[in-house]
């Protein structure tokens, strides 16, 4: 092998070594990484970052984890509000507008939802190539058109998801970073909002 062939063999190399090809079980593990959640609170630091800016938007609060891909985000900084999913319906609430925002979710959006997107082993290994480095997995969409176009797990050393990173299809990335997990009530009860009295009700 001649030097300018041995260069490019070379360096694919080092790259598969850097970044493992995740095993077929890599999908079952995402799924229980996130289904570890399930009856659990967390705090959550939540950043976005839009297509072509370099400075995130950072929120902070705590999220109940149910079922899959049911879950309650109460937002206290910088501004409080409170998003309900119980997997079909949404219910967003803000209590400085005195509104409360009610949506039933098309499968396309559902498919938008990163837990709802990484909640089945089989759709994973459908919709995504799978890779692993230490302790994160990264998933890349095969339709290049989907609206996930990448998603990163990260579990913590006690085996929790501390990390969770997507980018949509419009070029912007949310983390999500969690931590102090612990036991928390999550029926159904839990996952349906009832608006206070006197506010008003959007339904989309």
């Amino acid at each position: 092998m001649g030097p300018r062939r041995f260069a490019p063999a070379m360096a694919l190399i080092l790259v598969t070594l850097a970044t493992p090809i995740a095993s077929a079980g890599d999908a079952e593990n995402v799924t229980a990484l996130l289904r570890g959640c399930e009856g659990s609170s967390a705090e959550f630091v939540q950043k976005f970052l839009p297509k072509g800016f370099k400075k995130e938007k950072i929120e902070r609060g705590n999220v109940v984890f149910g079922t899959l891909p049911a879950m309650r985000w109460a937002y206290a900084d910088p501004e409080k509000k409170e998003f309900v999913f119980d997997g079909t319906t949404s219910w967003l609430w803000v209590p400085a507008d005195r509104q409360v925002t009610v949506h039933e979710l098309t499968e396309e959006e559902r498919a938008a939802l990163p837990f709802f997107a990484l909640s089945d082993p089989s759709r994973i290994a459908k919709q995504f190539t799978l890779s692993r480095s230490g302790r994160t997995t990264t998933l890349k969409a095969r339709d290049r058109k989907a609206m996930l176009l990448e998603i990163s797990v990260e579990a913590a050393s006690d085996g929790r998801l501390s990390r969770l990173r997507y980018l949509d299809s419009q070029g912007n990335a949310t983390t999500f970073e969690f931590s102090r997990f612990a036991a928390a009530p999550a029926g159904r009860e839990a996952f349906t909002f009832v608006p206070p009295p006197g506010v008003d009700v959007v339904r989309n």
